[in-house]
Parts: C-alpha cells; structure tokens; sequence
C-alpha cells in the first residue's frame, strides 16, 4: 500500500487543479467552451532544459563520469540527439475567443540516443524510447502537463561489441511512470514543479522510482523585435534512489521563432550538466557535461 500513496497524491493533485481550473470559467466570465479535434496550439510549454523532454535536439558535448564512479575517465566527446513528436488529440477550449485556456489529451514520443564521436564510425552508445499521453491545461498563467509515459532502453551495438560492458552487466530496463508538471507564468519568467512516480517496472530494475523535478526559465525579446529571445534556464530533478541528489542542467542561448506560427522555432544554447547520468541503464553514474545544443520545432 505504501509505494502506492506516492501515485495515489499525483491524482489527487491533478484532479485538485483541474477542479480550481473548473471553478475559474464561472459563467460571469462570458467563456465559451468549443470542442476541437486535432488542435495546433499548446496548453504547457515545452520543459527547454530537461534532458529527457519531448523535443528535437542535437547536441555536441564533452561528457565524463566523475572520479571514482564506476568506469572513470577523462573528457570524451559524445552526441546526446533526440527526435520527438507531441501533438493534440482532442482540446476543450474555454475563454473568450483568441484565449489560450482550456484542456487537452494529446500523445507523445521521442527516441534519445547518444553516439561517441571519438570512435571511427560514431557508435551509438545506447537510445531511450519514451511513449506517453499527455493531458495538459492551461488558464491565464497557470498551467499543466499530467502524464503516464513508457521507457525502454537499449545499449548500441558498437558499444556491446566493444566489450565496454560484459553480457551479465546488460539490463532490460524498461519502465512505466506517472509525472505531474505545475507551471506559472509570471512576465517573462516561468516557475515549475511536480513530482513522478512508478507505475511498473521490470523484476531486474529495483529502483526506488520516485523524484521530484523543478526549474525556473526566462524568455524576453531582444528589442522591438518579435522573432528573437534570449533564454536562459535551469532544470532539476532528485530521485529517492540517490537521496534526491539535485542533478542539474542550465543553459542559455537564443531562440529564432516565427510570430505568425508560435510553435516553429530554432533555439541555440549552452548548456552544463551535473548529475546522476539521464540515459541508459547506468542511471547510478554521476555525470558532467557542457556543451551546445541545437533544438528545432517545426510541428
């Protein structure tokens, strides 16, 4: 019953803000709710730092495993891409027409891979698959994103026949989870913060998966222009498994977008990662890394 209370508090949170959402749309605020199929705006904002969100990403990196952390070694330079999809399935918009509020249930995925350009084909080190369903909501400066996602990982290989790692050390990781994102707008900066909890997982992961995740982000126009932004961020999450150690990523950069078409955009950053290692099986490494990353939306 115990590992229960965690999931059974994400509901209760979820449903809690939908139903102050709700109790917002009073009737003196002349809203008018439309039902619509396949929506092209968004409720919840892309997460710009978290490692593992859905969005398209190319990154070039030097990357290392801390001194005394299992394999230890100095700096290599490696490629983390990702390649994802998220789009609506089916909205419930409220508010005055041209509002932004309402809810939706979308679907999701992306693959994350990461391949070692220090070797002489760029092996793929491993890829990460994560399917989920996301519902998300949004009022005024309010939002969030509930969602019930899937996880498989599966080392590249270049890496197994290199002998990098032994047949007995390989793992089936693979995993279901729940994850709760509250966000508010103030001006230009954006806060969030929720919580994730397994679902299920396999006999060989004996994880404690529950952690906690926040950030804070910040966003302006460069003059008088509505096309480019200065960005800038921080991401972090904590796992009950490593005592909630922060694993951090910050970054800043620029980011191009088309104001007749909000969700096309071109960011580019500069990033630093410290932390327990975000891909693969070898999530107990403590990791570093800083590099650029190149992020593109075109959905």
């Amino acid at each position: 019953m115990k590992k229960h209370i965690p999931i059974l508090g994400l509901f209760a949170l979820f449903f809690l803000m939908l139903s102050g959402f709700a109790q917002a749309q009073a009737p003196d605020t002349v809203a008018v709710k439309r039902t619509v199929f396949l929506p092209n705006n968004r409720y919840f904002e892309t997460v710009m730092f978290d490692p593992k969100e859905w969005q398209n990403s190319a990154s070039i990196v030097r990357y290392r495993v801390r001194k005394g952390q299992g394999n230890s070694r100095d700096f290599t330079t490696i490629t983390p891409v990702s390649i994802a999809v998220e789009g609506g399935l089916i909205q419930w918009a409220t508010g005055k027409p041209g509002e932004n509020n309402g809810i939706q249930i979308g679907i999701a995925a992306g693959v994350f891979s990461q391949f070692n350009l220090e070797s002489d084909s760029w092996d793929l080190l491993n890829a990460d698959y994560i399917v989920g369903i996301p519902v998300t909501f949004r009022h005024d400066g309010w939002s969030g994103r509930f969602r019930i996602f899937h996880q498989s990982s599966h080392l590249g290989d270049e890496f197994l026949l290199n002998g990098d790692i032994s047949p007995e050390q390989r793992k089936n990781l693979s995993f279901e989870m729940v994850e709760f994102l509250g966000s508010r707008d103030i001006g230009p900066t954006r806060l969030y913060a929720g919580i994730a909890a397994a679902l299920h997982q396999d006999k060989e992961d004996n994880r404690e998966r529950f952690q906690y995740h926040a950030g804070i982000e910040n966003k302006f126009f460069l003059k008088s222009t509505k096309r480019v932004l200065f960005v800038v961020g921080a991401d972090v999450k904590g796992e009950k498994e490593y005592d909630y150690f922060p694993s951090t990523k910050a970054g800043l950069g620029i980011e191009f977008r088309n104001p007749e078409q909000n969700t096309h955009r071109l960011r580019i950053a500069g990033e630093y990662y410290y932390g327990y290692q975000p891909y693969s099986q070898f999530e107990d490494l403590k990791v570093q890394w800083y590099g650029a990353t190149l992020y593109f939306d075109l959905n």
